[in-house]
């Protein structure tokens, strides 16, 4: 994700408006789909103790992130800067509320912000 998110800032250095949100699209969908690959295979491990139910939320929660993300996507891709912001602050606030209960779960890795 780090790699994605370098990407995403290198594009939007850029000087041509129609690239940078065509570009930004690409990479945000990029994003979502290397976090429902991830939690696909979190999903498939069993979590130590009485976790699973925790475990089975927060992934869920995360999939919900990585849906919102994808219509933040479309989003850079119609140009709709109204969307993108309401969806950024979406996913924002989606990602600090999953990465704390990651931090509670134990698991520092998926608690840590890409930025």
């Amino acid at each position: 994700m780090r790699k994605v998110k370098a990407q995403i800032d290198e594009v939007a250095a850029g000087a041509d408006a129609e690239a940078i949100y065509a570009q930004t699209a690409t990479l945000v969908r990029e994003g979502a789909r290397i976090s429902r690959r991830a939690f696909d295979r979190i999903e498939a491990l069993t979590p130590p103790g009485d976790d699973r139910e925790a475990v089975d939320a927060w992934v869920a929660a995360n999939r919900r992130q990585a849906v919102r993300t994808d219509e933040l996507a479309k989003a850079f891709a119609a140009q709709d800067q109204t969307r993108i912001a309401e969806l950024s602050e979406e996913v924002d606030a989606l990602d600090a509320t999953n990465n704390a209960a990651a931090a509670e779960l134990g698991m520092r890795t998926c608690a840590e912000r890409v930025a």
